[in-house]
């Protein structure tokens, strides 16, 4: 597992690296952080309730033999989850840029809570 750690941290600092390059490297207060935290959040949020809402089609499909709208949905659903991950990646980047805004050097480490 240490190496899918290693690959979620590798896709996070890729993402600060973007957000870097496109914006300021740091953020000038804690306001605009959380401006920026939130839209990312609510970006996040709105992809999960879609990945909710294809689930539920879904089940519908498969209780109704659907097939062909069974693959179509789990497409649409795979599309929705990644979205969400990218969206989390980057919630965790803006967490990263906030410590490197304010001079907290320590990086992200991806661990197991369990």
């Amino acid at each position: 597992m240490t190496g899918n750690y290693k690959k979620l941290t590798d896709l996070i600092n890729e993402e600060l690296n973007k957000a870097n390059d496109k914006h300021k490297p740091t953020f000038s207060s804690f306001h605009e952080f959380y401006a920026v935290l939130m839209e990312e959040i609510e970006e996040a949020n709105d992809d999960f309730k879609n990945i909710t809402n294809l689930n539920i089609d879904l089940w519908h499909y498969i209780k109704n033999d659907t097939e062909g709208k069974i693959f179509q949905v789990n497409n649409e659903l795979a599309i929705q989850a990644a979205n969400c991950i990218h969206e989390l990646i980057q919630v965790i980047a803006m967490t990263e840029k906030l410590k490197q805004s304010f001079e907290q050097p320590e990086k992200v480490e991806v661990k197991k809570d369990y």
